[in-house]
């Protein structure tokens, strides 16, 4: 028994292949709506966190610069490092509050005329230096000379 003898009308036309596709409108309505929106989304969200990138790259985090005192006062922080023992990577600079030199047991290491920070890694054992590596910048290394004041020793 097909459509047509189960009673239904005449006027009606018969079922066809568009049938079903008529039928999930409102289904795919509600796709194609969240496919737009989340689209829309993404592009904001997109443009926001380039510009927040922008405004990080442009001011980046405050530098920390303590106010010194005077040179020549008690109060004035020393600017040489001593190291006596033991495996260490440290930095120069020539801003404050960093370190400008740094006394090992049987070197002095200063930092090149040109060069504004420098990194090394030292190893020293039994009051020699064993290892010495500069990993960032340019540094002048020299013999210690016995007028340099006495690298400190640990407690």
């Amino acid at each position: 028994m097909n459509a047509w003898e189960s009673g239904r009308s005449a006027e009606a036309p018969p079922p066809s292949v568009l049938h079903g596709y008529a039928e999930g409108g409102l289904v795919r309505r509600l796709v194609y709506g969240v496919a737009v929106v989340a689209t829309a989304g993404a592009v904001v969200a997109g443009i926001r966190y380039a510009r927040y990138r922008d405004a990080v790259l442009r001011d980046p985090a405050q530098v920390y610069a303590p106010v010194e005192p005077p040179p020549g006062t008690a109060q004035a922080r020393p600017r040489t490092l001593s190291w006596t023992a033991g495996r260490a990577r440290l930095g120069l600079a020539r801003r404050p509050p960093s370190a400008t030199r740094i006394l090992l047991p049987d070197k002095m290491i200063e930092l090149a005329p040109d060069a504004a920070h420098a990194q090394i890694e030292v190893e020293v054992r039994d009051g020699r230096t064993i290892h010495l590596t500069t990993l960032v910048g340019e540094i002048v290394a020299r013999p210690r000379d016995p007028t340099d004041a006495p690298a400190a020793t640990r407690p």
